[in-house]
């Protein structure tokens, strides 16, 4: 009878990490959007809508650190990979084209953990902070998302080395699609961020495939644009 109990408890956890990233009841903002800085429906529509963004600083500044063990690759080879996800997404969404002079977007990665293994006791997490500046270096956007990744069904990492391959591309995503967002006249306020990155990518966060192209990074991939030899399986 004990036995049965624990099992149906484990279930139950799993279950509700699930739904935690699959987006019921849940949203990417941190601490529910405190510390946010998203624009009125004025600034929307007077300086972001139709404007044509540009990808400045993509660089750490940790404000929760981790065990190292917990992102095992050098931390400028995560900042690379977020740099190169970003700069695709955002070509891919044609965030260049619009009316200039282009707002800078920069991005800070605030806290990776990075870890392989299944739901509940293996959570990845990366949270970063966007920065929206206008004209003169004027903060018109902070969004501070976090982006979740409990490996579940789907896990087939082979070490640690290849944990970041759902968190990295699910962030640049929900970043590029908040900024495409403003463009388009919407207002952050108004959006559910979903923190799953296995969910974001998939398409279920859209209703269809990602409309950003991007995907589950390959070994080969992250050892291309981080230079960095890798031991898990292609």
């Amino acid at each position: 009878m004990m036995k049965q109990i624990h099992k149906t408890l484990v279930l139950a956890g799993s279950l509700a990490a699930l739904l935690s990233l699959g987006g019921c009841a849940t949203t990417a903002l941190v601490d529910g959007g405190r510390g946010a800085v998203l624009p009125d429906q004025a600034t929307v529509r007077n300086e972001l809508q139709g404007r044509a963004f540009t990808l400045g600083r993509v660089y750490l500044d940790i404000t929760k650190p981790t065990d190292k063990s917990s992102h095992v690759l050098p931390d400028d080879a995560y900042v690379k990979l977020l740099r190169s996800q970003l700069e695709t997404a955002f070509r891919n969404a044609g965030l260049s084209q619009g009316k200039q002079p282009a707002y800078t977007v920069d991005v800070a990665i605030n806290e990776m953990r990075f870890v392989s293994g299944p739901l509940p006791m293996h959570n990845g997490v990366l949270v970063t902070t966007t920065y929206v500046k206008g004209l003169h270096g004027e903060s018109l956007v902070k969004l501070p998302l976090r982006m979740l990744d409990g490996a579940t069904m789907h896990d087939t990492n082979s070490s640690d080395e290849e944990a970041h391959r759902f968190l990295v591309p699910g962030s640049a995503t929900s970043i590029t699609h908040a900024v495409n967002s403003l463009r388009n006249g919407k207002r952050l306020d108004e959006m559910r961020f979903n923190p799953g990155a296995w969910y974001v990518l998939t398409g279920g966060y859209f209703g269809s495939e990602n409309p950003y192209k991007l995907h589950m990074l390959t070994t080969a991939e992250t050892e291309a644009i981080t230079g960095l030899k890798l031991s898990g399986d292609k």
